[in-house]
C-alpha cells in the first residue's frame, strides 16, 4: 500500500516539475518505459522496442548508444538517412543512398553490385579502387573505355596510336585482362583477311601512314614490287595492276596467273609453252586474241603455199591449230560452200586455186573448162553442149558421164532408143535437137519401099505405124482402124496397097468399084433401087460396107 502511494506521489512530482515532456510534444509514451522510480537518470534502454519506431535497429546498430544518433531528448529531431549520421567520405560525389554500397553489419564492406550496371567489372578491373575511376565522382560516369585510358592511348609509343590515328575503341585490341597483351582480330575486324605471308607481318609494314582507311588493294602496298620488276617489266608492258590476278599470299614468286580463266583467250597446244612476251611484248592489256596480230611474220614468210601471193585468209585457225602450225589442215567442207568429195578428194590445191584461193567460183567449168574443150567424142563445143558438167558427169569420175537423157530433157531413151549412140541422134549438136521422128529417120521413110513412103507420100508422123522398140514392126493396124483386108472377106485377095489406093499421094482415097467390077452402073443402080440415098461412088460403097461384108435384105 506504501509502495503504491509512493508512485502516485512521484507522479504528481513530475507532473508539476515538468509541465512539458524533455522530449518534445510529439512524444506519446509511458516514461516507465526507459525510467524508473528509483534513479531517474538511469534509462532502461533495453525495455524500449525501437521497432515501433520507423527506423528498427539492426546489425551495429543494436550496439550504439543512443545518443550517437539522438544527441538531445527531443528524439523527432533525428533523421533517418544514413549521411545524417554519417560523415560523407565522398565529399557528396557518391550521393544520398548509402544502402547502395554499404549495411548496417559493417560499413567498411561493400555491397555494391556494378553488375547491375550498364559497365559490368570485368578483368583488371574488378580489382580496381572504386576511385580510379570514381575520382570525379559516381554520377554519370562514362563508360568508353577511352575516358579512363586517354592516357594510355596517348603515350603508346609502338604502335604509336596517336601518330597512327587509331581508332579510340579501345575494345577493337584490349581486354580488361590485360591491357598489354592486345587481342585484335584483323580477319573479324576488318575487310582484309591475313593470310599466307600477310600472317605474322609488322602492323607498319601495310599501316605505316597510319591504320584508318588504308586500302585493301594490293598495289597500294606492293607498288615497289610492280615498278622493280624487271623480267616482264609491268609498268613498260602495262600489266594490270591487279595483283591477285598472277600473285597469291602464300608468295610473290612464282606467279600464278591462270590464262585460260583469267582471259578470254585460254592456252592449249604450242601456246602452253610459249613466253610471255612472244604476245605481250608490249602491252597486256587488250592484247588482240586474232592469230594473225601474233603470226604476221610467219604469214608472209609462208611459201608452201605463198600465202600473200595466193591470197589467202587471213583467219590463221581455218588451216592450222594450237598445236603444230604445219602441216596445215584446212577442213574444206567445214570453212566453204564446196564440199570436197569424190574424185576431188586428195586433189592438190593447186589444181583449183592456181590463181589464189579468194572468190573462187564453185561452177565445174571454172575449173573443167580445158576438158570441157578438148574433149572430141563427142566434141562438147561443136555440139554447143551445156556447162553444166554435172548434167552429164559426176564428181567421182569425169568418164563416162552420166547424163540421163529421160529426166534432163523431154524425150525419154527407151526401147529401139535405148542403147543407141549419142551421135546417131547429135551428129553436130546437141542443143536444140528436134524431137520428131522424121529428123533423125528420114533415110528410113525414104528407103522404104513396101510401100514406098515417099512415092505414096505417107505421112512423115512416124509413130502414126511405127513405134519406138522396132523400126519394121509398125503398129499400123489396117483392119481395126480402117477396113478389113487382113481378115474375112478381103484376107489374101490383094497383093499391094495400089490396087485399092490408086492416088499413092493420097491414102484417104480408095477405090471399091475398080476391084469388084462395077463398071455396069446401071445393073448396079438396079440393085441398090431400094436403097436409100444410095450413090454409086467409092466413098458410098464403103459406108454402106464397112466391113467388106453384104447386107441382108
Amino acid at each position: 500500500m506504501n509502495r503504491l502511494v509512493l508512485v502516485i506521489f512521484f507522479s504528481l512530482m513530475i507532473k508539476s516539475v515538468f509541465a512539458t515532456s524533455p522530449h518534445g510534444e510529439k512524444l506519446e509514451m509511458n516514461c516507465s518505459i526507459c525510467h524508473n522510480s528509483d534513479n531517474w537518470s538511469i534509462i532502461e534502454r533495453d525495455s524500449f522496442n525501437h521497432d515501433v519506431t520507423h527506423f528498427p535497429l539492426i546489425g551495429k546498430h543494436k550496439i550504439v548508444d543512443c545518443k550517437k544518433c539522438h544527441s538531445d531528448l527531443e528524439f523527432s529531431n533525428v533523421k533517418s538517412q544514413c549521411a545524417a549520421c554519417h560523415a560523407d567520405v565522398h565529399q557528396n560525389k557518391a550521393g544520398q543512398d548509402c544502402e547502395r554500397c554499404h549495411n548496417q553489419e559493417n560499413w567498411k564492406t561493400m555491397i555494391f553490385d556494378h553488375k547491375k550496371t550498364v559497365f559490368p567489372l570485368t578483368g583488371r578491373h574488378s580489382k580496381l579502387e572504386c576511385l580510379k575511376c570514381h575520382a570525379d565522382g559516381y554520377a554519370n560516369i562514362s563508360t568508353a573505355c577511352v575516358d579512363c585510358h586517354i592516357k594510355d592511348y596517348n603515350s603508346v609509343t609502338d604502335p604509336n596510336h596517336v601518330e597512327s590515328n587509331f581508332s579510340k575503341d579501345c575494345f577493337t585490341c584490349h581486354n580488361t585482362d590485360s591491357w598489354s597483351n592486345t587481342s585484335f582480330n584483323h580477319n573479324k575486324s576488318t575487310i582484309f583477311q591475313l593470310k599466307g605471308k600477310h600472317i605474322g607481318l609488322s602492323c607498319k609494314s601495310c599501316h605505316e601512314k597510319g591504320f584508318k582507311n588504308t586500302s585493301s588493294l594490293c598495289v597500294n602496298c606492293h607498288l615497289k614490287d610492280y615498278t622493280a620488276t624487271q623480267k616482264l617489266n609491268h609498268e613498260v608492258a602495262k600489266i594490270s595492276k591487279e595483283c591477285g590476278t598472277c600473285h597469291t599470299e602464300s608468295a610473290w614468286k612464282p606467279s600464278t596467273f591462270n590464262h585460260n580463266s583469267g582471259t578470254s583467250f585460254p592456252l592449249n597446244g604450242a601456246h602452253m609453252k610459249a613466253d610471255c612476251t612472244n604476245c605481250h611484248s608490249s602491252n597486256f592489256a587488250s592484247t588482240s586474241t586474232t592469230c594473225v596480230d601474233c603470226h604476221i611474220k610467219d604469214y608472209l614468210a609462208a611459201k608452201n603455199p605463198n600465202h600473200v601471193a595466193a591470197d589467202f585468209s587471213k583467219d590463221c585457225q581455218n588451216c592450222h591449230n594450237t598445236t603444230s602450225r604445219s602441216p596445215a589442215k584446212f577442213d574444206h567442207n567445214k570453212f566453204t560452200s564446196f564440199p570436197i568429195t569424190g574424185g576431188h578428194t586428195g586433189v592438190e590445191c593447186k589444181s583449183c586455186h592456181s590463181t589464189g584461193y579468194r572468190g573462187r567460183s564453185t561452177a565445174c567449168i571454172s575449173c573443167h573448162q580445158k576438158n570441157y574443150d578438148s574433149t572430141i567424142y563427142p566434141n562438147h563445143n561443136v555440139a554447143k553442149f551445156s556447162k553444166e558438167c554435172l548434167n552429164c558427169h559426176t564428181i567421182k569420175s569425169w568418164k563416162p558421164s552420166t547424163f540421163n537423157h529421160s529426166t534432163s530433157t523431154s524425150f525419154s531413151l527407151v526401147g529401139g532408143h535405148k542403147d543407141i549412140k549419142c551421135t546417131k541422134c547429135h551428129t553436130n549438136i546437141f542443143s536444140g535437137t528436134s524431137t520428131d521422128c522424121y529428123s533423125c529417120h528420114e533415110s528410113n521413110y525414104k528407103s522404104t519401099t513396101q510401100p514406098n513412103h515417099a512415092t505414096m507420100k505417107i505421112s512423115t508422123h512416124c509413130e502414126s505405124c511405127h513405134n519406138i522398140t522396132a523400126w519394121k514392126s509398125t503398129n499400123f493396124k489396117h483392119d481395126t482402124q480402117h477396113f478389113p483386108i487382113f481378115s474375112q472377106k478381103h484376107k489374101g485377095v490383094w497383093n499391094t496397097c495400089v490396087e485399092c489406093h490408086t492416088n499413092m499421094s493420097n491414102f484417104a482415097q480408095f477405090s471399091c468399084i475398080k476391084c469388084h467390077q462395077h463398071a455396069d452402073k446401071t445393073a448396079v443402080d438396079r440393085i441398090h433401087i431400094k436403097v436409100k440415098d444410095y450413090e454409086y461412088t467409092n466413098s458410098s460403097c464403103y459406108s454402106c460396107h464397112p466391113k467388106g461384108k453384104k447386107l441382108k435384105s
